[in-house]
């Protein structure tokens, strides 16, 4: 069979035998394919905290698309769970795209400690953090809310809270999805998978306001230790296997991380209030040239 000198669409040269000049174009498109994949294998992973992010993000939506589809095979809709399988194949794909990867060191806050490495462990609460805050700051915006209904917003915080609780038991039906898929079971949503969800989205009702600034860091943490339980649970008596050491690193690093996240924010929120009530301090507090200038504005 002739010789064909054929130049790739990159800029090199190949001299590839076929039949005829399209036979020999069309094996070496499929050489060139095969070498794709292994080209991306070998470009280097966003170990960035900023990649941490943006997949903490995908993998957030990734949990709310599986939540849409387990929601639509609850109620028998096609359109949900079509809707929900599109969004979670959309996001995943996006989190694949992010070339993500935590970098050395960063494999486990308990894991850490145990060895002894500090510093390992303070980089993997900070990649943890940073993966976890889009779906934990949901959590934790709902109990502000739900806080906040009882401070005197009852309205105003009754509906924040109200959909923020939606959201909640969204993600929570998505993360056992998540969970069922990674243990290998049949992920169809069941009527555990609902219950546990629903107890999920009610934890996030107790409110962080009130208690001091500790008490709502702690009450964070444990909320989220105690749906990293329900998860676990609802997982285990549809046939799921755990060792202690797994069920206790989990539920740990979960409360560790809510806490932290919970700190942020309440930190976040403090410092808004205090500039508040300095930016608009009552006219009767300024002094005369202040109290003048402010009159003439």
């Amino acid at each position: 069979m002739p010789t064909f000198k054929i130049t790739a669409p990159d800029g090199r040269t190949f001299k590839v035998t076929g039949p005829n000049k399209e036979g020999a174009l069309a094996a070496l498109k499929a050489q060139l394919a095969k070498e794709q994949p292994q080209q991306a294998q070998t470009e280097a992973p966003d170990t960035s905290l900023t990649g941490a992010l943006k997949y903490g993000y995908n993998q957030a939506q990734s949990l709310a698309g599986k939540g849409i589809r387990s929601a639509g095979e609850l109620t028998g809709s096609e359109t949900l769970q079509n809707v929900g399988q599109a969004m979670d194949e959309k996001n995943q794909r996006e989190a694949e795209a992010v070339g993500y990867q935590r970098p050395e060191n960063a494999d486990g806050i308990i894991k850490n400690l145990k060895e002894g490495d500090i510093g390992g462990a303070g980089k993997s609460l900070l990649y943890s953090t940073a993966e976890a805050a889009p779906q934990v700051a949901v959590g934790a915006g709902t109990s502000l809310a739900a806080g906040a209904a009882m401070a005197g917003a009852p309205i105003v915080g009754g509906t924040l809270a109200a959909g923020g609780t939606i959201l909640g038991v969204n993600q929570a039906l998505g993360a056992n999805r998540a969970e069922k898929e990674e243990k290998g079971l049949d992920p169809t949503a069941t009527i555990t998978d609902l219950g546990t969800a629903v107890a999920s989205g009610l934890i996030e009702l107790t409110p962080l306001k009130g208690g001091g600034a500790t008490l709502k860091v702690l009450r964070e943490g444990a909320q989220e230790m105690g749906q990293e339980g329900l998860v676990i649970g609802g997982t285990a008596v549809q046939g799921g296997e755990y060792v202690p050491q797994e069920v206790f690193e989990r539920v740990a690093e979960a409360g560790i991380v809510g806490a932290t996240i919970s700190k942020g924010i309440n930190t976040t929120i403090s410092t808004v209030n205090k500039a508040g009530e300095t930016v608009f301090r009552p006219k009767a507090e300024l002094d005369p040239e202040t109290g003048q200038a402010a009159g003439d504005v």
